[in-house]
């Protein structure tokens, strides 16, 4: 699902709402970054409403811009100021006031661009070269971790512990190689 995106994987019933499904995920997200104690999904989150607020502003200018060019209106005008843009409205200044608020609309797609790439990253995780592995892949690193075969049933607060458990032993596995030096 990972991978994919694609939320109904996660349908039980095949009329399931989306906005369910991504309500479940992102339970399922938090709960796993709990168990692992990290917090990667919330900082997630936050890049996550940064994002859309930028996209929905920069929507919104561009679109009082275009409205702009047919009429000035005082809603259109009232609307561009909550946002922080202020149009000028004595006809000497008129376009010049419409070209500084075209660029900072512009300048806030780069800061988009630049939200979108860390979002990205996010999903790949702490290395930018990182692919996600499979479900099986997981499984297999985990059973030769530990040194046993790991059922595919596997509740979720188990995998955590067993790659605690692994962590724990690669750094004794460290520490006496290094005291023996």
């Amino acid at each position: 699902m990972v991978k994919t995106s694609d939320l109904n994987l996660l349908k039980l019933n095949p009329r399931g709402k989306v906005k369910e499904l991504e309500v479940k995920w992102e339970e399922i997200i938090r709960r796993n970054n709990e168990e692992n104690g990290n917090f990667d999904f919330n900082n997630y989150f936050q890049a996550l409403k940064k994002y859309a607020s930028l996209v929905a502003e920069y929507t919104i200018v561009k679109a009082c811009l275009l409205r702009m060019t047919v009429k000035a209106e005082v809603k259109t005008i009232e609307t561009l100021k909550e946002y922080g843009y202020i149009v000028d409205l004595n006809p000497d200044n008129f376009t010049q006031s419409m070209q500084v608020i075209n660029a900072r609309a512009n300048n806030l797609f780069t800061k988009i661009v630049s939200k979108q790439k860390e979002l990205e990253n996010f999903l790949k995780g702490s290395d930018s070269k990182a692919k996600p592995i499979t479900f099986a892949k997981a499984i297999m690193h985990l059973s030769a971790g530990l040194g046993f075969t790991v059922g595919k049933d596997i509740l979720l607060a188990e995998y955590n512990e067993a790659k605690k458990i692994i962590k724990e032993r690669n750094g004794r596995d460290n520490k006496a190689r290094f005291n023996k030096r």
